[in-house]
């Protein structure tokens, strides 16, 4: 995955792994491969390292691992990164000390976006999507060919209408796009109308961190 991408989202991970619909998550065997591993002797170096990504989708599962965070091996560190911290253990979290890290500029984004070949122009309008999230703004820029902004309007359209015939093909059809991708769409409908909401209440068009065509599409609406 590291060779494909240095900034994986965990859609990209689990398109990967050929998850399908399936939700992700960090199962009793690799938490018990961990105890196990963490329980050999160093021979190559001072220090065990243990990098684990998402601690978030360890779920009850970790109640294995609390012994060990509690009191680790001598020479042994453990770095969880996470995104969400509300979704760990507290029993888990307790354990830990929190360094938080800060959204990049919009400025960043954009050279990062740049440095993987994306088009500048093109670049600004995606980092202005992301947040700060150069993962988000990679994934956007990979999924252009998935056109939620397309998909949201069209569906938008269909509500207007009222039409209910159109509503449940719409939902049918969007109901085989797999669980990971409705996911992707709703963040999308939830960023647009964040948008299209404060454009009602401040009429600043150019604050809108949407594209032009977007931008179109929310006066219009």
């Amino acid at each position: 995955m590291l060779n494909q991408n240095l900034y994986p989202s965990v859609f990209d991970w689990l398109q990967l792994i050929g998850a399908d619909n399936k939700q992700g998550n960090i199962n009793k065997e690799e938490c018990l491969n961990i105890v196990r591993k963490l329980s050999l002797k160093v021979y190559e170096a001072e220090y065990k390292v243990l990098i684990m990504w998402l601690p978030e989708y360890l779920g009850k599962e970790g109640n294995r691992l609390l012994k060990l965070i509690e009191e680790p091996p001598a020479q042994t560190l453990f770095l969880l990164v996470a995104e969400q911290l509300d979704q760990i253990l507290d029993t888990i979290l307790s354990r830990c000390q929190t360094v938080k890290l800060h959204p990049l500029s919009e400025t960043d984004v954009v050279k990062g976006l740049v440095q993987y070949g994306s088009d500048p122009q093109r670049s600004l309008e995606i980092a202005r999507l992301a947040n700060g999230n150069l993962t988000e703004a990679l994934s956007l820029v990979k999924n252009v060919e998935n056109d939620n902004a397309a998909l949201f309007l069209e569906w938008m359209r269909k509500c207007y209408k009222g039409n209910g015939v159109e509503l449940v093909q719409w939902v049918e059809r969007f109901a085989n796009i797999g669980r990971e991708s409705q996911k992707f769409f709703i963040r999308y409908a939830l960023h647009f109308m964040r948008e299209y909401l404060l454009l009602s209440m401040t009429n600043e068009v150019e604050r809108m961190r949407l594209s032009k065509q977007e931008k179109e599409t929310a006066v219009n609406f």
